[in-house]
């Protein structure tokens, strides 16, 4: 579990993904936590030197990733 310090507050998850605007945690496939339009991140402190993840694709970019594949396949280009 990871722990993300802001505001003299503590926020849990198992994983913190960090972009460019914004800091949200989750517990499986569950929001926990959100902090959108974040303008300045050096008050966000993950603690034990823990480092934020990446984020993954959402379910609308797998399935195009996943057609381009198809698409590619058909044509006998892989």
């Amino acid at each position: 579990m990871k722990q993300l310090n802001f505001a003299g507050q503590t926020f849990e998850a198992e994983c913190i993904v960090k972009s460019n605007d914004a800091i949200i945690g989750y517990n499986g496939d569950f929001e926990v936590f959100s902090f959108i339009g974040v303008l300045d991140f050096r008050e966000f402190i993950l603690s034990d030197n823990q480092e934020f993840d990446i984020a993954l694709p959402s379910l609308s970019e797998r399935v195009k990733q996943l057609e381009d594949v198809i698409l590619l396949l058909m044509k006998g280009e892989m």
